[in-house]
């Protein structure tokens, strides 16, 4: 798990690491259909101050968010 902060101390977003197919369907269904063939290496989950969630997946060495 990750954490940014800005300079006066508050926390803009936080990520923790999930396995993969804790993904949602709908990252999956878009990585197969825009990357097929990729192999998600990693995946994480993005919370913003506000609570908006965010996903991300690392494939071919790339993060997709």
């Amino acid at each position: 798990m990750s954490a940014l902060f800005t300079p006066a101390g508050t926390m803009e977003e936080s990520e923790m690491e999930i396995k993969t197919n804790e993904l949602p369907a709908a990252v999956t269904t878009y990585i197969n259909k825009h990357h097929s063939g990729a192999k998600i290496k990693e995946a994480a989950k993005i919370t913003k101050a506000n609570g908006d969630i965010y996903y991300e997946a690392e494939i071919k060495g790339k993060d997709l968010i």
